[in-house]
């Protein structure tokens, strides 16, 4: 059995991640209560903010995936994994359905990395197109090719009414960055990027 060598410096990426995460939420709540006015919906700079953010944490997701499942799937880590998962993301839709009941967390961050868990399985055997697959998938959602408007009219319709505004939705085309994250794992370039 081969030992599993843990990456300190995907750890610390995630790490900063999680602090800018907490720098963001700490100033949405601020904003939220009235004790600092700042345009964190429309602002340039949040927008980027929370761009940045989202980014690090699915780019360090596919490092993450290609990594622990090379070069076969583990599918004990796979099922520990979803479970956590589904278990997060639905205390977060219940939680924000109670707290803000006509803005609920339907599609979250945690939804996403669920759901991009188990799509980025199949990309595995795919690893060295999969930034030709990112780049395919960013310019096509951004041009208008696809989205999700479908399935959340799907859901709207036939399993549950979803609010016209939510307060955390990632769309399909942040899958392109968990598959930057796979292909970068996939030539090596993850530790160029991690040690410099």
């Amino acid at each position: 059995m081969t030992a599993y060598v843990r990456l300190v410096e995907l750890d610390v990426l995630r790490g900063w991640a999680v602090i800018l995460m907490i720098v963001f939420h700490l100033c949405y709540d601020l904003n939220y209560f009235g004790y600092v006015h700042i345009d964190i919906y429309q602002g340039t700079f949040w927008i980027y903010f929370r761009n940045l953010i989202v980014a690090i944490f699915l780019i360090s997701m596919g490092i993450s995936l290609s990594l622990a499942h090379r070069p076969r799937i583990i599918w004990s880590k796979v099922k520990k994994r979803i479970f956590m998962l589904t278990g997060a993301s639905l205390l977060v839709s219940v939680t924000t359905y109670f707290l803000f009941p006509s803005a609920w967390v339907y599609f979250g961050i945690l939804h996403f990395i669920l759901f991009a868990t188990l799509f980025g399985l199949f990309f595995l055997p795919y690893l060295r197109i999969s930034l030709i697959i990112s780049i395919v998938i960013y310019i096509a959602y951004h041009m208008k090719y696809i989205n999700m408007t479908w399935l959340w009219k799907i859901v709207d319709k036939y399993i549950i009414n979803l609010p016209i505004y939510t307060v955390d939705l990632l769309e399909l085309h942040w899958f392109s960055f968990v598959l930057i994250g796979m292909s970068m794992a996939s030539y090596g370039y993850h530790t160029k990027l991690l040690q410099n």
